[in-house]
């Protein structure tokens, strides 16, 4: 199975904008993973109800520290 990783800073801003696309992708074979930091359990239980795999890192959305950014890079290199 082919695999298509979303890596996003905001769960949130996920759900609203790119969901629809996520299933799209699933329903044309994709595994979907999405890396993010998630921030409650509702929208973690939501993506999983769709089939999507979620990874949780350590991310946040307003944050410009590059070495943050880069540190949540690496971790998601490695699931993935």
């Amino acid at each position: 199975m082919k695999r298509l990783c979303y890596f996003v800073n905001s769960d949130w801003y996920f759900d609203l904008h790119w969901t629809e696309r996520a299933i799209a992708a699933r329903d044309a074979g994709y595994e979907i993973h999405i890396i993010s930091h998630f921030i409650g359990e509702e929208i973690i239980k939501k993506f999983k109800t769709l089939g999507f795999i979620c990874h949780n890192v350590s991310l946040v959305a307003q944050s410009f520290n590059m070495i943050v950014f880069f540190r949540a890079f690496l971790n998601a290199r490695k699931i993935i």
